[in-house]
């Protein structure tokens, strides 16, 4: 196995992961995490894939604006008091 399709797969195996992390994570906080983590797992694929205007595109939209955007509104409003 090539050295290129050894990375694509351990790339999509992360990004797997990650999606997985969002989904089944208890904690908004960690959700967030694992997105932005996903986020930058696709913008490496994108780069891997040699589309890089659709990674760029990724990266200053998904992970930088939403990611943040979310992280935002998640500190700014008041969370369950049983979480601490």
């Amino acid at each position: 196995m090539s050295l290129d399709v050894f990375l694509f797969f351990a790339l999509a195996f992360t990004l797997v992961s990650s999606a997985l992390g969002v989904v089944f994570s208890k904690k908004m906080m960690y959700c967030v995490i694992f997105l932005g983590a996903l986020f930058g797992e696709v913008f490496a694929i994108f780069i891997f894939l040699q589309a890089e205007y659709l990674a760029v595109v990724q990266l200053l939209i998904y992970a930088g604006a939403v990611t943040v955007l979310f992280l935002f509104a998640l500190m700014l409003t008041r969370g369950d008091p049983d979480e601490s």
